[in-house]
């Protein structure tokens, strides 16, 4: 018989050796955005991803890193992980967890943030920050800032990424922040990594936070329900329509908490999100899939909750919110 083909090897990023000066970077979150922002800052910083999945963790020290995936082609990215990490010794953190752990990596970042340094939380659902920073004190919370990303990824393995979808990150400098140099400095080395990265002045947090939530809550629920894909609500046009009807609703919320939002431009960006993370499965389908609770209630009963202190009529959110509920309470059913 023929002898077995030998396993194709991952090549190692070029950029072995760290530039001078390079910060260190604590990610708390070994999911998939988490992961991948390891994986893309790793050339360019000394990165530690700091997560609870023991699997995670064995494979990346094992390999000496993370596989990342890009069109097909796979590529070794060295940096550490663990459950945990040295107090003070982050120059940046990264919070990419879902929203019912954010108190607790918030402490975590608190503890491992050096005094120079800043926290950005990137994360699905509104009051993100609010919640996140609701037990630091005034000089921690300065350091702390919000973020929206709309980069697609997937885990397809321990110590295994994949990017699904170009996307990019937006970051508000957080209210009471002496300047903006250090977040600033922070959109540099995303930007480095590849990441398309905009630090927006801090009068414009409540709005990004609120696009972002509005998408999220179009596009999450959507694909889980009907188990599909991003791409598929661009390409379905019953599903499109429901998209649409979802940022209509969640635009007339958040103008009616003012906060203004042109409509017409945020559902052009809600199909442009899809059809650049089409294969990208969301979150909340990821949880379905694997039969664990999801973060409905982070994204539309919160939406939900805003609409009815300002009695929006939000009949499509209402729909998502009850069906999502059915699913999470009966994940053990079989048919």
């Amino acid at each position: 018989p023929d002898a077995p083909k030998p396993t194709k090897q991952p090549t190692q990023h070029p950029l072995t050796t760290l530039p001078p000066n390079a910060p260190n970077v604590v990610v708390i979150g070994g999911g998939s955005l988490g992961t991948l922002l390891a994986a893309q800052l790793a050339p360019h910083a000394a990165v530690r991803l700091v997560t609870q999945h023991a699997a995670h963790i064995d494979a990346v020290q094992q390999r000496g890193g993370v596989d990342l995936i890009v069109d097909g082609r796979r590529e070794r990215r060295a940096l550490d992980a663990a459950r945990d990490a040295d107090e003070q010794s982050a120059d940046v953190v990264l919070i990419a967890v879902k929203g019912g752990d954010t108190q607790r990596a918030a402490q975590l970042a608190a503890k491992l943030v050096s005094p120079s340094g800043v926290v950005l939380t990137l994360q699905n659902g509104l009051g993100i920050r609010e919640l996140a920073t609701a037990t630091l004190d005034d000089d921690q919370s300065a350091r702390f800032a919000a973020g929206v990303t709309t980069v697609g990824a997937q885990l397809a393995a321990p110590g295994r990424v994949e990017q699904t979808g170009v996307g990019d990150v937006r970051i508000a400098v957080p209210p009471g922040a002496s300047d903006s140099a250090a977040w600033q400095s922070l959109g540099a080395l995303l930007q480095s990594a590849g990441i398309e990265t905009h630090v927006l002045p801090a009068d414009q947090l409540e709005k990004v936070v609120w696009e972002k939530a509005i998408v999220n809550c179009a596009i999450n629920p959507l694909t889980a329900l009907f188990r599909v894909k991003n791409g598929v609500l661009v390409d379905n046009k019953h599903l499109c329509e429901l998209a649409k009807s979802a940022v209509r609703e969640g635009v007339a919320v958040a103008n009616a908490h003012n906060v203004p939002i042109d409509c017409d431009e945020l559902i052009e960006r809600t199909l442009r999100v899809c059809a650049l993370t089409a294969s990208n499965r969301s979150s909340m389908l990821r949880d379905v899939l694997r039969r664990v609770p999801s973060e409905s209630g982070q994204l539309s009963e919160t939406m939900l909750t805003m609409a009815r202190r300002n009695n929006i009529s939000t009949p499509t959110h209402e729909f998502l919110a009850q069906a999502m509920r059915a699913i999470d309470e009966k994940l053990d059913i079989e048919v």
